[in-house]
C-alpha cells in the first residue's frame, strides 16, 4: 500500500500537469523495480525458510520467528541503499517486534501468530474508513507524500486541488477502496487461519496482502482515471 495509489491530474504550481514527474519526489523507475523485487524476494524467501525450517523438524513458533528474519534483512538492504526505513520497512519492523511479544506473553497457540496479521489489517482498514468522518480522507495524505512531496510549494499546490469537488470525490472513493481491501485480506486471512493448517496459514498470509493491494490499486487507477475525465469535462 506503500507506493500504489497514484492522485488525480490538476496543475501544478509551474504549470506542469500532475501526470508529469515532480523533481525530487516520484519514484524514478529504477527505485519502483528496486522496491517490487525487494518485495518480492523477501515473500519468496520467507515461504521458502520457513518450509526448510519445518522439513528439519522445527515447530511452527519457531519457523515462523525464523522466517521473520527475511524481511527484517530486506528492511536492512533497503537501508542500506537509501540511507533511510521506508514506511512499509518500519511496519515490517513493528510487526515482527510483535510477534516476538505474542510468541512470549500470549497464547502457547501458534495461531495466534496468524490471527495477529488479521487482527492488524483489520485494524488499517478501520482507520481508513474512520478517516472519512475528519475533513480529509486518509487517501489525501499518501496521495499528498506520493504525488507532490515535500516541498511548501508543491504541497500548498496539492492542498489547493481539496476546492474541487472532481478531486475531493476521488479521494474519500479511493479510502473507502483501500478501506474495503483491507478488510477482505483481514476476513479471508481469519478465515483460512482458522479452518487450515498453520503452514496453509502462512502461506496465504504472505501472498494475500499481494492480491488485496493489486486489487486496489486497479480500483484506484480507475477513480483517478474517472477524476481526470471529470476534470477535462469541467474545463
Amino acid at each position: 500500500m506503500d507506493h500504489s495509489e497514484p492522485s488525480p491530474t490538476g496543475e501544478q504550481p509551474s504549470g506542469q500537469p500532475l501526470g508529469e514527474p515532480v523533481q525530487g519526489v516520484l519514484l524514478r523507475k529504477a527505485d519502483l523495480r528496486f522496491s517490487v523485487v525487494l518485495t518480492i524476494c523477501e515473500v519468496v524467501a520467507s515461504v521458502i525458510v520457513f518450509s526448510l525450517a519445518q522439513s528439519a523438524g522445527l515447530g511452527d513458533v519457531a519457523s515462523y520467528l525464523l522466517a521473520c528474519i527475511v524481511p527484517v534483512m530486506g528492511a536492512v538492504v533497503y537501508f542500506r541503499r537509501y540511507r533511510f526505513f521506508s514506511a512499509v520497512s518500519t511496519i515490517i519492523l513493528g510487526v515482527t517486534l510483535l510477534s516476538v511479544v505474542v510468541t512470549l506473553l500470549c497464547s502457547p497457540d501458534p495461531k495466534m501468530l496468524l490471527y495477529k496479521d488479521s487482527i492488524i489489517v483489520g485494524t488499517v482498514s478501520l482507520v481508513f474508513f474512520a478517516s472519512m468522518l475528519f475533513p480529509k480522507p486518509l487517501a489525501f495524505y499518501f496521495g499528498q507524500r506520493l504525488s507532490a512531496g515535500g516541498g511548501k510549494e508543491n504541497r500548498d499546490w496539492w492542498y489547493s486541488l481539496w476546492e474541487h469537488p472532481y478531486f475531493r470525490t476521488a479521494q474519500r472513493k479511493i479510502t473507502i477502496i483501500w478501506g474495503t481491501c483491507f478488510l477482505l485480506q483481514a476476513a479471508i486471512n481469519l478465515l483460512i487461519v482458522t479452518v487450515g493448517t498453520f503452514t496453509l496459514g502462512y502461506i496465504v498470509s504472505q501472498l494475500l496482502p499481494f492480491a488485496a493491494v493489486a486489487l486496489a490499486i486497479s480500483l484506484t487507477l480507475r477513480i483517478a482515471s474517472q477524476a481526470m475525465n471529470d476534470q477535462h469535462d469541467m474545463d
